[in-house]
């Protein structure tokens, strides 16, 4: 295969279990994203649809899909079924500083922080097209763009419900 995990080159930002196989996905500085096999530690695939460090990874419960947001803001979906062929990308204007990326329990819905700083845009998982979109309020006291997510997660199967935690500490 291609880089190993370790490599001078291009350093990891993100990692991922496949829920069912004896894989890991690796996002890199780079914006690769490599599959290893972890009995054998080589590449198994190598994916290039980011220019820009691959901060999210997030599989299906299945592991039939792998989804990936990058700081260049895009967002991808890979069939992992078929040797991770890439299946869509699209320019979601993710915020660099604060690239989160969640897929809901039943796999419908998908959640990404932005377009802004302070939003976050839930899509139709297959499709990637925007379904709602959400705005964080600053909070009393809160001054200029602090308040930058550290998580997000659904709140229940087949809801857009979600929980955001923000880091509102002044610097």
């Amino acid at each position: 295969g291609g880089e190993s995990l370790l490599s001078p080159h291009d350093a990891p930002t993100s990692l991922i279990y496949h829920p069912n196989e004896k894989l890991i996905a690796c996002g890199f500085e780079s914006g690769f994203v490599r599959i290893f096999d972890i009995l054998t530690t080589s590449t198994k695939y190598e994916l290039e649809q980011h220019t820009g460090a691959v901060k999210r990874l997030v599989y299906t419960k299945d592991g039939s899909h792998l989804y990936s947001a990058a700081t260049d803001g895009h967002i991808s979906i890979f069939d992992a079924a078929n040797e991770y062929m890439p299946l869509k990308t699209v320019a979601c204007d993710i915020p660099s500083e604060c690239v989160k990326l969640c897929l809901s329990s039943n796999g419908m819905y998908l959640a990404s922080t932005g377009p802004e700083s302070r939003s976050i845009t839930i899509y139709d998982s297959k499709t990637l097209v925007p379904i709602k979109k959400l705005t964080c309020r600053k909070g009393a006291g809160e001054q200029g763009e602090s308040g930058v997510f550290k998580n997000i997660f659904f709140l229940s199967p087949n809801s857009t419900s979600l929980v955001a935690f923000t880091d509102t500490k002044a610097d």
